[in-house]
């Protein structure tokens, strides 16, 4: 009778101990989520606030070669380049193609004459390790690709 209950003293104990350890890793991954508040491993200390990427919304497109769009956005400080994702569905641009350009300007060929690609932009920094750290990506703007043959006749 005794080593019975001996041994349940053991597993209640057990039991309270990996209890605080899932609280505990619940309470270390709420924190990790608010935005503030995460670790910032580009050599700053831990904790520190991230500061965040503002997002590409003012960016240009041109359509005057035929086959291909021209993306130019103006690249302020501390940021080193600006990717442009050019999707052919309107509700799915994620799976449109990403080019980046670290001046700004990008052009793209090979396009389909008479139909509407959706283009969104983001900008992105390279961090002390080499890495690159990304904005969030612009909402998705139309831009329809104009034959050249058709515009000149």
């Amino acid at each position: 009778m005794a080593a019975s209950k001996k041994s349940s003293n053991i597993w209640l104990k057990v039991l309270g101990v990996l209890t605080v350890i899932v609280i505990l890793s619940f309470i270390v991954y709420f924190l990790m989520m608010i935005p503030d508040y995460r670790l910032d491993f580009d050599g700053g200390p831990h904790w520190a606030p991230k500061t965040g990427i503002q997002v590409c919304n003012t960016f240009k497109i041109d359509n005057t070669i035929g086959k291909e769009l021209t993306f130019s956005a103006s690249i302020p400080d501390n940021i080193s380049g600006v990717e442009y994702r050019v999707s052919y569905f309107k509700t799915f641009t994620w799976t449109g193609k990403t080019y980046q350009s670290s001046t700004g300007d990008k052009t793209v060929g090979g396009l389909t004459p008479e139909h509407t690609y959706y283009i969104q932009a983001r900008y992105y920094r390279m961090n002390m390790m080499g890495r690159k750290v990304k904005g969030l990506w612009s909402s998705a703007r139309p831009a329809t690709v104009r034959n050249i043959h058709i515009a000149n006749h």
